[in-house]
């Protein structure tokens, strides 16, 4: 529960909401549940049902979800549209969302930036957009905030871009359902990155999915997936293209093949071991060492969850390749298109992507693209400038590198197509479809139905991102079982908390009995039930 200075924990009207919502939660009989919260909906107002659903556990939030109304697009007229994320910074989803502000600008729309989180860099707000940052320190308060500012500026839609991020955002969207306000949710990886992280967050996103409006993804395999997880209202869309793309357009590019001299390769992307395997790139070095190419490697990129440009050219010497692979760590704008132009292939390793625009940027300088294979993303399918091979196979990629250097018609054929696929991706009207979204409208081609195909895809998808983790998971069962052998034993409870245990485990069987002889102890017994599963260990 919230601290006691909480305004929202202070409201009494909110603690009498809250005891409604828990006698619902305890109802054995799902099928009545539904019944139970639509009269509570009728008694009290949606904000308040939202608000005390955020003081109490999760399962009260799910159920407002899941029973609850879904507010389709289309429904109000759209004037002002709110953007949210957790900080607008340089990252990958700000540079989407500014996009997306800077194209609804333009069509006429009122913009409201929103960061529920501190650290925004306020110089990236477009002109004319309003921009605020959420104060509030609980997340009850919080909502109430929301409900605030969507009030105060009159918000029509909201496009929600922390989805895959948090497990907060369903009372954002739940507190806009109650404002008859939609908010569409934006998924920015591809479905199967819980399954890949094990984060369990797969069965929390179906579960809560009925609080948005329009689920958008990146490809139509994420599309199909969460259809045939029972989310209808999932549709996809490509990300808009980065400033780098856009200036490309002005220059007439044309990358010479590198015959009879060094082979220059780069790759540019966060030091990310777990998606992007940084460390697969010295290994595709090692075999083009050993095939004796003559060539030179470039990696490109920020430090990572401590993983810095340091501690990978340490590797980088241990593996006997420090004239051959340099790690140089961030580089932007002119600088960056400068080093792209320089190189003569563009090599990634990442093992899940959502979208991957780096493949565009670096086609975009005409750069042939040699990949592990990721066959949902959007920039890869149609795209003659790009050559796959199986996943974690340094070896096939160290080949196709040898095989384009060797063969200057071909390179010269890649890198044309890479040109084209850039020019492809530019042409798309980005305006358009956000305009179509927002309102309701977007065209059924950007929700495909499932296919058998697809399911096949996505089952073999799966099965590969589980198995990968299934050696680590063993060894990080036997060191967790290591540490508690050599740990102390847990102190006892204390006495305070295993009489309080006994007396809820004997006072179990009369609970129905007690409330049926005075049924005003209701949401007293209620509110025991939850102190106890919420504060006495299990």
């Amino acid at each position: 529960m919230p601290p006691s200075s909480s305004p929202a924990a202070q409201d009494p009207r909110l603690a009498v909401v809250a005891d409604e919502i828990l006698a619902v939660l305890g109802d054995p009989d799902t099928s009545s549940q539904a019944e139970r919260l639509g009269r509570l909906e009728a008694q009290y107002p949606a904000t308040d049902l939202v608000l005390a659903a955020a003081q109490l556990e999760a399962d009260a939030v799910s159920l407002l979800a899941r029973l609850g109304t879904r507010v389709p697009l289309g429904e109000r007229e759209v004037r002002t549209v709110l953007l949210t994320t957790k900080t607008v910074t340089t990252g990958g989803v700000s540079m989407v969302l500014l996009s997306q502000a800077r194209s609804l600008l333009e069509a006429g729309y009122r913009v409201v930036i929103a960061a529920r989180g501190e650290g925004s860099d306020l110089h990236a707000i477009p002109a004319g957009a309003a921009f605020f940052q959420l104060e509030a320190a609980n997340l009850s308060d919080k909502a109430a905030e929301w409900i605030q500012v969507c009030r105060e500026h009159t918000v029509d839609v909201i496009i929600d871009h922390q989805i895959l991020y948090t497990r907060d955002w369903p009372v954002y969207a739940l507190a806009g359902r109650a404002l008859g306000i939609p908010t569409i949710g934006w998924i920015h990886n591809f479905a199967g990155r819980p399954v890949y992280d094990l984060s369990g967050l797969t069965s929390f996103l179906t579960n809560h999915m009925n609080a948005l409006a329009q689920v958008v993804t990146l490809s139509p395999l994420d599309a199909v997936y969460w259809k045939l997880r029972g989310v209808e209202h999932a549709a996809y869309l490509p990300n808009p293209v980065s400033p780098m793309i856009l200036d490309s357009a002005a220059e007439e590019i044309s990358k010479p093949a590198p015959r009879g001299r060094r082979v220059e390769l780069i790759w540019w992307g966060r030091l990310d071991e777990h998606t992007k395997q940084v460390r697969q790139l010295l290994a595709v070095g090692t075999e083009l060492k050993k095939l004796d190419v003559d060539f030179h490697l470039k990696l490109i990129g920020p430090e990572w969850r401590g993983f810095t440009p340091a501690k990978l050219n340490v590797e980088v010497r241990k593996k006997g390749l420090e004239d051959l692979i340099e790690v140089v760590g961030p580089l932007h704008g002119q600088e960056l298109v400068d080093t792209a132009d320089a190189a003569d292939i563009f090599i990634s390793t990442s093992v899940i992507e959502g979208y991957q625009l780096t493949l565009l940027e670096a086609q975009a300088r005409g750069l042939p693209v040699v990949m592990y294979d990721l066959p949902w993303l959007v920039p890869v399918q149609d795209n003659a400038g790009i050559v796959s091979v199986p996943q974690t196979d340094p070896v096939a990629l160290a080949r196709e590198v040898k095989a384009i250097a060797e063969d200057p018609e071909r390179y010269q054929l890649l890198s044309s197509a890479s040109l084209e696929a850039v020019t492809k991706a530019r042409t798309f009207s980005f305006s358009t479809v956000y305009q179509q979204l927002v309102t309701g409208k977007l065209p059924a081609e950007f929700s495909p139905e499932p296919s058998l195909n697809d399911a096949k895809e996505l089952v073999d998808l799966l099965l590969f991102y589980v198995e990968r983790h299934s050696g680590n998971r063993t060894r990080a069962a036997k060191r967790k079982a290591g540490q508690k052998s050599r740990e102390p034993a847990a102190p006892a409870q204390s006495f305070a908390r295993r009489a309080l245990r006994s007396v809820a485990r004997r006072a179990r069987p009369y609970g129905h009995l007690a409330l049926s002889v005075a049924p005003g102890l209701k949401p007293l017994a209620h509110r025991v039930n939850y102190a106890l599963k919420r504060r006495l260990p299990q």
